[in-house]
């Protein structure tokens, strides 16, 4: 009965990995490392978004696409005068505006597969509490049917 649970359940984990890794796939654009001049103005971008003042800095880069890019490209957020979360705020608001309308569709259905895998969740539950076995016992059983059952 576990393993048939295990094989029922796999599309369920394999579809909330898949949506993991498609929203993991939306990345800013690549900048070509060999151009040089545009190296420079994105470094030059950068110089200037850390004369603004702290408050400005964050709205400056969002109000342009080009700043946006600087930033995002920089290797430290420090070198744009931006903290980490900020960093972090300005990456998904690009993303969001690039990728908006993908963004929705995985949402969409990772909210659909994580009810399901709730639902999952509280059938693997009660296979546990059936089975008498205490939690950390079930998993040494149940685990490795999950895994051979998503090979």
């Amino acid at each position: 009965m576990l393993k048939d649970f295990a094989r029922a359940s796999r599309p369920v984990r394999v579809a909330l990995n898949h949506a993991k890794s498609q929203r993991e796939g939306l990345q800013p654009t690549k900048t070509d490392k060999t151009d040089i001049v545009a190296a420079m103005q994105r470094a030059e971008l950068r110089a200037f978004m850390r004369t603004l003042p702290v408050g400005q800095r964050i709205a400056t880069a969002m109000a342009d696409s080009m700043m946006t890019e600087a930033v995002l490209d920089g290797s430290s957020p420090a070198l744009s005068g931006l903290d980490e979360r900020q960093v972090g705020e300005l990456k998904d608001g690009y993303l969001q505006q690039k990728f908006g309308s993908r963004l929705a569709e995985i949402s969409s259905l990772e909210e659909v597969f994580t009810e399901v895998n709730n639902a999952a969740y509280l059938v693997r539950k009660s296979l546990q509490e059936a089975s008498g076995l205490p939690p950390i016992s079930f998993e040494k059983v149940m685990g490795p049917l999950e895994v051979e059952a998503d090979k």
